[in-house]
């Protein structure tokens, strides 16, 4: 054990800078460009869930890391299966909102 190679750092100090800061920045900036429709806004959003096989592609071709399990690859099905429903979920309530609005905003008129 021990402490981490110099390759082990210069692996993680890249995840962290491309993961964390230009995935990052990009992401804003994309629901930023869509923060005024719903329905866009949930497409910006489910595509964090594509992050997952990029990620796992990345470490493959680049850092020469192992095949994911079975067991692995499950639990990222599942994540991705999440995020996706979860951003399907919030754009429909947001639409039943907006919807509701307007439908409150002619009976007052």
């Amino acid at each position: 054990m021990g402490a981490p190679s110099s390759s082990q750092i210069i692996q993680s100090g890249l995840v962290a800078l491309l993961s964390g800061v230009c995935a990052t920045v990009l992401f804003f900036a994309a629901t930023d460009l869509v923060k005024d429709n719903m329905e866009q806004l949930g497409s910006v959003e489910a595509t964090q869930s594509l992050q997952i096989p990029f990620v796992v592609v990345g470490e493959l071709l680049f850092l020469s890391s192992g095949v994911p399990s079975l067991i692995s690859c499950i639990g990222m099905l599942f994540v991705m299966f999440g995020m996706i429903l979860h951003s399907y979920m919030s754009r429909k309530a947001n639409a039943l909102i907006a919807e509701k609005n307007t439908h409150m905003e002619k009976t007052l008129k």
